[in-house]
């Protein structure tokens, strides 16, 4: 006897779900980018090492659970489409209604990639405005502001960006669930509301991480300024004092150079004392946390919940789920996306480097031939959700009997070499990642 289930609340719910992983895999893309140029922007003095390595801990967390929330709503929707397939069997329908919600949607799952360590010896820092070392005996601050603005920046974008796309994605799909009667609705909902409250904390640590960096440029501009102004203070005294003629452009040679022109050696050691007293003030305050506890700690708690919900199979009555879109890692679907560009078909196969002449002229079109190599791709068995796919760690398939390198995309550029290359040789800084 048919059921009374409306089929197209499954696809719906799921296609929310599907649409929150792209976003949160596209945003994390871009985010993962325009972190690499961060590295060392915490510096290396005592502040620098203690709030570098809180935001270190907090974005592994948060890069990590962005991959971890992604699969999970991955898994979620195929199953939720998995049952939507086996009640329509159950029906015997042979179109299932509302499945062109789901038409050429690929679940895509992001990329696992930390950025480098907000730890290191940015330079000079702060200690190129003034001398310092010998009169305080402490180091100066030498976290790197432009750094800083870019990571604050980043986080930023990914806020406004990908998260919140997500979120709109997930209410979409939690408005259709309230109204939906269908039998699994308990099941559908529980798991639903981790994966929104999983959502919710990439969210929250997002946001955390973009003000921390933003928090600590302006600590260290601060700190630059309350220097800057305790030594023309000190000169100012000294001038009026003496009436000798040390100008304050003498701050930036710093406090060395003044005591050379005459500088009360009591002026000096005044100043030092107070500064000191300012650097210690910023070692004290430069915590990530100011509750004592460690960002994308909402996402920890839910990690069993998330990687329960990744385990789970979708459980078919007629194997549907056998034709249902695997997950696709993020790396990997670039490099089908760059493929697939009419611009770029001559490179993947016109290049004499990749040696896929004969190999084409087996197919109608070059065309052809890449839709072959995607389609092999696509059905690797084994590619893994959050793995990054590319020169370092290719994608080897079988075309037509012949053995084919996939080695990633080129997001940033075109490859304008008529020379032969490989893809680990640099062109204008950036990595050249062919198929070859």
């Amino acid at each position: 006897m048919p059921t009374d289930i409306v089929y197209e609340r499954y696809f719906q719910i799921a296609r929310a779900a599907d649409d929150a992983s792209q976003h949160l895999a596209d945003g994390a893309a871009v985010l993962i980018s325009s972190l690499a140029g961060t590295g060392s922007m915490a510096g290396s003095d005592v502040a620098g090492n203690q709030w570098g390595a809180e935001y270190d801990a907090g974005a592994k967390t948060m890069i990590s659970g962005i991959t971890g929330t992604s699969a999970a709503l991955v898994s979620f929707s195929s199953r939720v489409k998995q049952t939507a397939y086996n009640w329509a069997e159950s029906d015997g329908l042979t179109s299932v209604p509302g499945e062109h919600r789901i038409s050429g949607v690929t679940p895509i799952v992001a990329d696992s990639l930390p950025p480098p360590s907000a730890v290191g010896d940015s330079g000079a820092g702060l200690q190129g405005v003034i001398d310092l070392v010998g009169e305080i005996g402490v180091p100066v601050p030498n976290g790197d502001t432009g750094k800083l603005v870019s990571a604050a920046d980043a986080w930023n974008a990914f806020l406004g960006g990908g998260v919140a796309s997500a979120i709109r994605s997930m209410e979409s799909g939690g408005r259709i669930i309230v109204d939906d009667r269908s039998p699994e609705i308990d099941l559908i909902e529980g798991e639903f509301t981790t994966l929104k409250s999983a959502v919710d904390e990439v969210d929250a640590g997002v946001r955390h991480l973009g003000a921390a960096s933003g928090e600590f440029k302006k600590t260290l501009d601060d700190l630059r300024s309350d220097i800057k102004d305790a030594v023309e203070q000190m000169i100012a005294e000294q001038v009026a004092a003496t009436a000798v003629g040390i100008a304050l452009s003498f701050v930036t040679a710093g406090i060395a150079t003044a005591a050379g022109v005459g500088v009360a050696a009591s002026r000096i050691a005044s100043t030092a004392r107070k500064i000191k007293g300012f650097i210690d003030l910023v070692k004290n305050s430069a915590k990530l946390s100011k509750t004592g506890k460690m960002v994308g700690h909402g996402l920890s708690e839910l990690d069993t919940k998330i990687d329960e919900i990744v385990g789970r199979s979708p459980k078919t009555l007629s194997g549907k789920a056998d034709d249902l879109p695997k997950p696709i890692p993020k790396s990997v679907q670039d490099t089908i996306d760059y493929a697939r560009k009419p611009g770029s078909v001559s490179h993947v196969v016109d290049k004499p480097e990749h040696k896929l002449g004969p190999l084409v002229d087996q197919f109608e079109s070059p065309a052809d031939f890449v839709e072959s190599l995607v389609r092999k791709v696509k059905e690797v068995p084994d590619l893994s959700p959050g793995t990054v796919y590319d020169a370092r760690n290719p994608i080897t398939v079988i075309v037509n009997g012949t053995e084919v390198e996939v080695r990633g995309s080129m997001t940033r550029q075109e490859c304008s070499r008529s020379e032969p290359h490989t893809s680990r040789d640099e062109l204008a800084g950036e990595r050249c990642n062919c198929v070859q």
